[in-house]
């Protein structure tokens, strides 16, 4: 069974042309990365991360929407690729269908929001 979904502190996502390039490029592998931080304990039986170090993390961007707030607010949504997070684990030899779901809210100006991972695999899975 899955976790339940994580939301992390976004400490550096990408600008506004990074974001568009991202969703425009003919290669559906095309990257976007985000950093955030883990301001807490590691998801029930995953491996303990240590808390105050940035993780990062790479996705396909599925859908890009303007968010309600003013400025550069974004509301992005895809597939994580790889990171260096392990309850993610990403970048295992993956296919397509066995990536996570991800949505961000954040600024391309200030480069800050949130992150959340949702239909995380079981911990045995990341091992």
């Amino acid at each position: 069974m899955a976790s339940e979904p994580l939301q992390y502190k976004i400490s550096n996502g990408p600008g506004r042309f990074d974001l568009m390039v991202g969703l425009f490029d003919d290669d559906e592998w095309r990257k976007v990365r985000f950093s955030f931080q883990v301001p807490h304990e590691s998801p029930p039986g995953h491996k303990q991360m240590p808390e105050g170090i940035t993780y990062w993390v790479e996705v396909v961007v599925w859908t890009v929407e303007r968010s309600y707030r003013p400025g550069d607010a974004w509301i992005v949504k895809g597939r994580v690729a790889m990171s260096n997070y392990a309850p993610l684990c990403a970048g295992r030899g993956m296919g397509l269908g066995d990536l996570h779901r991800f949505r961000a809210s954040f600024s391309s100006q200030t480069r800050k929001g949130t992150i959340t991972f949702t239909e995380l695999p079981p911990a045995e899975q990341c091992a």
